[in-house]
């Protein structure tokens, strides 16, 4: 019975603190993070993320959109 007690309670707390903390947005081109964290962690997660996805469309030669409702000519 007290590992279900734990189970139930360790849930509820990280969720507390996670309601608790000041969440910010940040943004680049093409992508959102809502952090809690330092703005410079924050920021260079979104450059991870953008790098992320330059590579993956030099290496898979995918064309480059700029909206979602672009891509009604998708395939190129």
């Amino acid at each position: 019975m007290p590992a279900l007690l734990v189970l139930f309670l360790l849930p509820s707390s990280v969720f507390a603190a996670a309601k608790n903390s000041a969440w910010t947005e940040y943004t680049s081109e093409h992508f959102v993070v809502y952090s809690d964290r330092k703005p410079a962690e924050a920021k260079a997660l979104l450059m991870d993320f953008e790098r992320f996805r330059s590579v993956v469309l030099t290496a898979t030669g995918l064309r480059l959109f700029r909206c979602e409702h672009e891509r009604a000519d998708f395939p190129v």
